[in-house]
């Protein structure tokens, strides 16, 4: 190579206008997403109007109950958080929804996602008191299962997908109903793999008072599978405003009750760690900690309503509807193992937080349709 290429190679020069334009357009998009993301929390905007009731998916959907108006039955739709499919209407069967008994204040809805996020449970108060299947699939039509004489309040669908579990409100007539996976179009049907009846730990005169009266037994509420799908956590709930809840630890498929853990106050929110050997719920405000072997629950250093624990590391997600020092509520992370809290960010109304089945995101939905992404680069 001669001296005079060398220097041609080395020498500076000036670059066209275009590609000056491009290289400064990407370093200025670079550092507008890395400013807005400071704290991993990204905010849209998901659906309009308020929800009567709404779960997210591990695959980052959502469902949505609207609450209908006096001309119109309550719907259920589909919205992507992430905005890679359109919105989905499903449909009931004709003739299964009731009209007469729907309370647009309180449709009382549930939902259960399969780990794929392509199946929904669904139930809600005017669909008098049976479960609907969809298979996101096939078909946006549900298909129906499982009728009691009382309400479903609550579901939990195992990550494998071997069992459904459901429970339901009633005082004496409550129960949680569990159903074991067949094939088929529908792989629940309406015959039940066992039962939890009415809580043999309760005290004859705790149950026996009248329904109004504080202390006497509501029902069942919510409730999740351990991780590996053998153990089901369920909160027993009682009537006041001052009592407080109880969580029941029964086997799996068995549904005999092991363990019985006494909270203090209302039960909101149950999550496993990804290790099954402890459970992470909150009770009016407060978050604990409880040991499954020892039954031991220790009060953790911040309040929470609702949590979600990582599938796999030492994470959990949270909101508390109440922030110091500020009208607002905030979603924030935790460390489990030194109970550190990081990557807060203000938030109001959620009503619902998850984690992705892959867990490099969690998710929460507002009832007025503002969702929170949570996507840190270290996931």
């Amino acid at each position: 190579m001669t001296k005079h290429a060398e220097q041609e190679t080395t020498q500076i020069v000036t670059a066209g206008p275009q590609l000056l334009t491009v290289r400064s357009s990407a370093l200025a998009l670079r550092g507008l997403r890395d400013l807005a993301r400071e704290s991993n929390w990204l905010v849209k905007k998901v659906f309009a109007g308020a929800a009567a009731g709404l779960e997210i998916s591990p695959a980052g959907c959502v469902a949505v109950i609207s609450p209908g108006s006096a001309a119109s039955l309550p719907r259920l739709a589909i919205f992507d958080v992430e905005e890679r499919l359109p919105v989905r209407q499903l449909e009931v069967q004709s003739g299964q929804e009731s009209p007469e008994s729907d309370d647009r204040a309180n449709l009382g809805a549930a939902f259960a996602w399969s780990s794929s996020g392509s199946e929904l449970i669904a139930a809600w108060s005017s669909l008098k008191n049976e479960l609907r299947y969809f298979d996101l699939r096939l078909t946006s039509s549900g298909k129906p299962f499982g009728a009691d004489e009382q309400r479903p309040t609550h579901l939990d669908w195992c990550h494998n997908g071997e069992f459904l579990a459901a429970s339901r409100s009633g005082g004496t007539g409550a129960a949680v109903n569990l159903w074991k996976a067949r094939s088929g179009s529908v792989p629940f049907s309406d015959a039940r793999e066992a039962e939890l009846g009415f809580p043999g730990w309760i005290e004859r005169q705790t149950y026996e008072v009248e329904s109004g009266e504080d202390g006497a037994f509501l029902g069942y509420g919510r409730l999740s599978f351990s991780p590996d799908g053998r153990a089901l956590a369920v909160a027993a709930e009682f009537q006041g405003e001052w009592a407080d809840d109880s969580i029941a630890i029964v086997d799996v498929p068995g549904m005999r009750e092991q363990l019985t853990h006494p909270a203090q106050g209302h039960i909101t929110d149950i999550t496993w760690t990804p290790d099954g050997k402890r459970i992470i719920y909150c009770a009016s405000g407060q978050a604990y900690r409880l040991d499954v072997e020892t039954m031991e629950a220790e009060p953790l250093t911040f309040g929470a309503e609702w949590c979600a624990c990582h599938p796999e590391l030492p994470l959990c997600g949270c909101y508390s509807g109440w922030l110091k020092n500020s009208a607002k509520g905030r979603l924030f992370l935790v460390d489990l193992r030194t109970m550190k809290v990081f990557d807060e960010h203000a938030a109001e109304g959620v009503a619902d937080v998850r984690w992705s089945d892959s867990g490099t995101k969690a998710y929460a939905v507002t009832r007025d349709g503002l969702a929170y992404v949570y996507e840190p680069m270290f996931l």
